[in-house]
């Protein structure tokens, strides 16, 4: 599950950050050197300390640019007041697994190894506040669900969003344990496994979890 960038050259500084974000996921953030950047990207290191001044920094600068686009999806879906509070999961739903998956999951493997191995102080509290910032947004959906009667009022908020991100964590990482659940019937499943079609049928599986855990009435829609 490889995700494919179309880069502007001509932007150094984005050039870099694309250039560390590729060798972060092959390599992980320790084996990764600033000289290996600059290399891959046909750049002095002189460039890597003038634009972000260490390593550390350009990852930082990396995670919040990366990271931007989902908090402002979800701010916009929270703000929504045309959409209904399930439709506003379902588009949550949608959001996480197809920048998760679809994008091949480098940044998402990126931040869960940070997060649980908290080496980089600044790094793991940077990666914390903005998932606490996405976690919140998604919990103004349930309140609104709630109090819309649409709801059930006694939800395990953080069972239920472990239930995502882990769905999507154990799906994006495990893609050669995906193919052994496939063939678990026994029978050889030759067919490669496509990112697309895993991530409609992930999307399906957790709004179905959702809608028999979150609604009132879930006989209502089709899951």
């Amino acid at each position: 599950m490889k995700e494919v960038k179309i880069i502007d050259h001509s932007d150094k500084k984005a050039f870099l950050l694309e250039t560390a974000h590729q060798l972060f996921s092959e390599n992980g953030f320790d084996a990764t050197s600033v000289r290996m950047i600059a290399e891959k990207a046909g750049m002095n290191v002189a460039m890597i300390s003038y634009y972000f001044g260490s390593k550390e920094k350009l990852f930082e600068e990396l995670l919040v640019g990366k990271t931007n686009y989902m908090r402002e999806q979800l701010t916009a879906i929270v703000e929504n007041k045309d959409l209904d509070p399930w439709s506003k999961i379902e588009l949550m739903i949608d959001g996480y697994s197809d920048r998760i998956l679809t994008s091949g999951g480098s940044l998402h493997k990126l931040m869960m190894r940070e997060v649980s191995l908290k080496q980089r102080t600044e790094i793991s509290n940077l990666i914390e506040k903005r998932i606490m910032f996405n976690l919140k947004a998604v919990h103004e959906i349930i309140v609104e669900g709630i109090k819309k009667k649409v709801f059930v009022h006694n939800i395990d908020f953080p069972m239920l969003m472990s239930t995502l991100i882990g769905t999507l964590t154990q799906t994006v990482t495990s893609d050669s344990m995906f193919f052994r659940f496939e063939n678990v019937d026994g029978k050889k499943h030759t067919k490669k496994i496509d990112v697309n079609e895993v991530s409609k049928r992930v999307k399906k599986h957790l709004k179905r979890v959702f809608a028999r855990y979150l609604l009132i009435h879930p006989e209502k829609y089709n899951y």
